[in-house]
């Protein structure tokens, strides 16, 4: 699944995870698209809170 589609199946919104990650929207946004990639320290927090392996949203 991507990371849009772990977001989505958990209910969270760009924003409630940006929240929950310490960043802003618009950076959730930029990293679905493939516009900007996070860094090991966001992809941390990003797997937590989506509860999967980092591999699974990159």
């Amino acid at each position: 699944m991507t990371m849009k589609e772990y977001a989505k199946s958990r209910g969270l919104t760009q924003k409630q995870l940006a929240d929950k990650v310490g960043i802003e929207f618009h950076a959730i946004s930029a990293y679905e698209n493939g516009w900007r990639f996070p860094r090991r320290d966001i992809l941390d927090k990003l797997a937590e809170q989506l509860e999967c392996e980092i591999r699974d949203i990159v």
